[in-house]
């Protein structure tokens, strides 16, 4: 997935529900994609409608992974919404219809700073592409000594730190993240 608004905005809500992420890096071949999300065992997958080409190979070995295509318009309603404005849609419809919890009903806190939040995965230069778990404590802890060591102190007047990184290098995890 590319670093766009959408990503960032599931990447955040999927940690926040407990969920696993897995963010993949487009400029890999689509096999080497394919066998991602094959060992990664995924059930969904967002995808902006500029990559979607590259889950061709994935999508005849997996027809039943449901692909949520963000069509980048500011059509959220309707016919012309794309898969994943429909999906976030029906959330909100199931939000309302179990008691209009929104964010106060999800558990924020990780139940064992040990489980696994994100799933990433090398660009495979050696070999096939490896996953490596990272955990809310590992996520945690990366963000405490970044704040030390760029001096990002409340005392110090606000953060200035802009992260740069794509999603799927280092899993984009950095201060402004956590």
């Amino acid at each position: 997935m590319q670093s766009m608004l959408v990503g960032t905005q599931e990447f955040q809500s999927r940690i926040k529900r407990t969920d696993l992420c897995k963010a993949i890096n487009y400029r890999l071949k689509s096999e080497d994609i394919a066998y991602i999300f094959d060992h990664a065992d995924v059930d969904a997958i967002l995808v902006d409608a500029e990559f979607q080409q590259l889950l061709d190979g994935f999508r005849k070995e997996h027809p039943n992974v449901p692909l949520l295509i963000d069509t980048d318009t500011e059509i959220s309603q309707g016919s012309f919404a794309g898969p994943y404005d429909n999906a976030v849609l029906e959330g909100l419809e199931y939000d309302k219809e179990t008691g209009a919890k929104g964010w106060d009903g999800l558990e924020t806190l990780a139940p064992d700073e040990d489980m696994v939040m994100a799933l990433a995965y090398t660009s495979g230069t050696t070999a096939r592409p490896k996953g490596v778990e990272y955990t809310h404590r590992g996520a945690y802890m990366a963000t405490m000594g970044n704040v030390i060591e760029s001096g990002l102190n409340h005392h110090k007047g606000r953060c200035r730190y802009l992260w740069t990184l794509p999603m799927f290098h280092a899993m984009g995890r950095n201060c402004c993240n956590n």
